[in-house]
């Protein structure tokens, strides 16, 4: 691991984390729709190979330091073993790169400790950004209107469109 990413090892921190994501999502995968309405938060699915690629993860470092984040807590949507279940994030794209690289195979949700957005990191192939439309609108780097339309055309063009948009209506 680097300073990019430094796991959380203390117990009663792991379980604060827990409590903390544990509203706002519907584990592994999913967010909490009755959760984001509550807090007037948007969400947008992404297509994805790994958790992000380097557009990504640059647009959404920019989000989160505009945002006021020079990190960010990753704090694992499943019971892993041997592995650790939450790291310390440095909110920069070399910092949100090292974490897909070493997370991708877990489900994964970033969001500061008082939580003004959370990105949903999935193993399947999309993750979810949430939070104020301003912040989603430059996570994404485009206006949501077209952010879910080039989701929906991923969905449209995949062997598992049916499910994928399935994802892309949840969150409309």
């Amino acid at each position: 691991m680097t300073n990019n990413l430094l796991a959380v090892s203390e117990l009663v921190q792991i379980r604060k984390l827990r409590e903390l994501i544990k509203p706002m999502l519907e584990p592994p995968g999913h967010l909490n729709t009755n959760w984001l309405k509550q807090n007037n938060w948007i969400a947008v699915p992404v297509e994805s190979g790994s958790h992000f690629d380097d557009d990504d993860a640059r647009l959404l470092a920019q989000a989160m330091q505009s945002a006021g984040f020079s990190s960010c807590l990753a704090v694992a949507t499943e019971l892993l073993e041997h592995f650790p279940p939450c790291f310390n994030v440095e909110t920069t794209k070399e910092g949100l790169m090292v974490f897909g690289h070493e997370c991708a195979h877990f489900n994964f949700v970033l969001t500061p400790a008082s939580p003004s957005f959370a990105v949903l990191c999935t193993v399947f192939d999309y993750f979810v950004v949430s939070g104020s439309f301003a912040f989603v609108e430059s996570a994404l780097g485009c206006s949501l209107e077209a952010a879910r339309a080039r989701f929906l055309q991923f969905a449209r063009d995949s062997h598992e469109s049916q499910r994928l948009a399935d994802v892309a209506a949840r969150y409309e």
